[in-house]
């Protein structure tokens, strides 16, 4: 035999060109077919390519040729136990060990047989594999992964030790990471996890949990991009389509959310990814697939609290007021709610015991509103109270520039702020919505925000307060009593209250099918006498359009009784 020819076709396996050893292994046994270690070179070669028959077939061979070595009886059973043979792989391990205790490769291998039906045995040949070699990477790996459930903390260190003999084994390195993750140690879960990254920049798995991980620390920025990343090295991993649509979803990115929860319900469908599909569309103002989604959840299961109430909620936004009754109604007898109750009373108009609406039924309006709010008022509704009190306030109130303590009542995402920053030292924004005022936030203009009911807010200084505004705020109160109470109290003797209102006549205030309050002029001048305030301009003007209509209504603006003042309307004016 050609020791050179030999050596040149086990550098070829050696260094992954498969193929062409496979020819040499061949050609030397043309020429020497007796040669045991050729057939044993040859099969397993043939082995790691997957040609699994003739890799058994070659290695039986070595085998006759050379009985009783425990190498060659090891990759026998190997190949076997690939062959899914698992019988005759003990067989041939347990030979192999009988003629080699020390053999490390065969006590690794047979463990792996036993490993999910008897993981007592395989603990006991990994830990001899691993006494004769303890740095042995497989060995260590494998009996990580064993006591991966039943004793962590141990795993951990089989795993590391691992690492530790090859500092380029990626399989070990994710594992520890996914331990340290399950336990909520995010900090050496995402060092674990960058180093496995280090090694391989395309590794999606490892890129998605790190994702995950800066998600669970609140930082949505950075946990979307390894989403995203991740997302495009392989769009078929696992879970990634549905982590995307929560993380989209939180983000009022409903386009992107409906997309992702349809790939992912073609994966996996199940009830909670139609429900989630159909809210989706029921904010892309898509009612009719909303419907389709939602029904079909409720045809899966009747009493689905949730879906019963978005269902209300698309009949409402198609006007289809006595459907929108049905589900709220059907609703509300599974789970009451003072929101739904809210509605209702408006859809029925029904009395009421509510004065205002429900703290519940605001934020959940608004912070699913807060993202599209601005748009939605200005380029839909044509909103028109911003601009109106943006000329108003230079024009008629004549303050000074950085003169006020200014409280912005129901602020929203700061439509009206530009204006009150201007002629305000102190702007103060007041809101229900956490997500509103983090829309505001994001306009640099507010001193403070406050995520508090109008009327509860009491200043934090001992200054009294130059300006309020409740633009649009009034519609969800019906009772104004404790808002004027509020605001009379801290108002600075020549400060001034703007606010307006949807009028309604013959009553001081009632609830309208469309769940907003609207107040009669009688009844705001009723409670400026009670609570010393006079009217120092009113007009009537639309306030946006809904339903291709105007929305007409009056915007106010009062200011304290000095104490020789009468009362008296200092203008009135009447536009649109």
């Amino acid at each position: 035999l050609n020791e050179n020819r030999l050596q040149d076709a086990i550098s070829l396996h050696q260094e992954g060109h498969a193929d062409q050893a496979i020819i040499q292994y061949k050609l030397i046994l043309n020429s020497y077919p007796e040669h045991a270690m050729v057939h044993h070179l040859l099969g397993i070669t043939l082995a790691q390519c997957g040609e699994i028959k003739r890799a058994l077939s070659t290695l039986n061979r070595a085998n006759e040729l050379q009985p009783n070595h425990p190498i060659y009886l090891s990759s026998l059973a190997n190949a076997h136990r690939r062959n899914a043979d698992n019988d005759q792989a003990i067989l041939y391990f347990e030979q192999a060990l009988k003629l080699n205790p020390n053999l490390v490769s065969a006590h690794n291998n047979l463990a792996l047989i036993f490993f999910k039906s008897e993981p007592n045995r395989a603990e006991k040949h990994f830990r001899a594999a691993l006494d004769v070699m303890p740095e042995h990477v497989d060995a260590n790996y494998n009996l990580g992964l064993l006591l991966s459930n039943s004793n962590k903390h141990k795993a951990k260190d089989y795993f590391e030790r691992a690492c530790h003999s090859d500092h380029a084994f990626i399989p070990a390195r994710y594992q520890l990471a996914q331990l340290y993750h399950s336990e909520k140690s995010f900090r050496k879960a995402l060092k674990w996890y960058q180093a496995v990254v280090a090694l391989d920049a395309d590794h999606a798995n490892a890129l998605s949990k790190i994702g995950l991980i800066y998600l669970e620390q609140d930082d949505t920025d950075r946990g979307l991009d390894f989403l995203e990343r991740a997302h495009r090295l392989d769009p078929d991993l696992d879970d990634i389509h549905h982590n995307l649509a929560c993380v989209y979803h939180h983000l009022k990115r409903y386009d992107d959310a409906v997309k992702h929860w349809l790939k992912y319900s073609m994966q996996q469908p199940d009830l909670t990814t139609t429900y989630n599909i159909g809210v989706c569309y029921l904010y892309l103002c898509r009612y009719q697939d909303a419907q389709d989604h939602l029904f079909e959840v409720i045809r899966q299961s009747p009493k689905h609290y949730h879906a019963l109430v978005n269902l209300g909620a698309t009949f409402l936004q198609c006007n289809k007021h006595d459907l929108a009754i049905e589900y709220y109604q059907r609703a509300q007898a599974i789970t009451p709610n003072a929101a739904v109750e809210h509605v209702l009373s408006a859809l029925t108009q029904c009395d009421s015991n509510n004065t205002s609406a429900p703290a519940s039924y605001i934020v959940d309006l608004f912070d699913n509103y807060a993202m599209h709010y601005d748009n939605h008022l200005n380029d839909v509704l044509d909103y028109q109270l911003p601009k109106r009190i943006a000329h108003l306030i230079p024009s008629m109130l004549h303050l000074s520039s950085g003169s006020c303590i200014t409280l912005d009542l129901g602020c929203g995402t700061g439509l009206c702020a530009k204006t009150l920053r201007d002629v305000s030292k102190t702007l103060i924004g007041i809101d229900l919505s956490s997500n509103m005022l983090a829309q505001a936030k994001k306009k640099s203009l507010y001193d403070h925000l406050v995520c508090q009911d109008i009327t509860q807010f009491m200043p934090a200084h001992e200054d009294k307060i130059d300006l309020a505004l409740c633009a649009d705020t009034l519609p969800y109160i019906g009772q104004l009593e404790p808002l004027f109470s509020t605001v009379s109290r801290y108002m600075n003797v020549g400060g001034y209250w703007m606010f307006s209102i949807e009028e309604c006549f013959d009553i001081d205030y009632t609830l309208n099918k469309n769940a907003r309050y609207a107040h009669s002029q009688d009844y705001i001048r009723r409670l400026c006498t009670q609570y010393r305030l006079e009217v120092f301009h009113h007009e009537r003007l639309a306030l946006r359009t809904q339903q291709n209509a105007y929305v007409d209504g009056v915007l106010f603006i009062l200011r304290p009784i000095c104490s020789e003042q009468t009362t008296q309307i200092a203008s009135s004016a009447y536009s649109g």
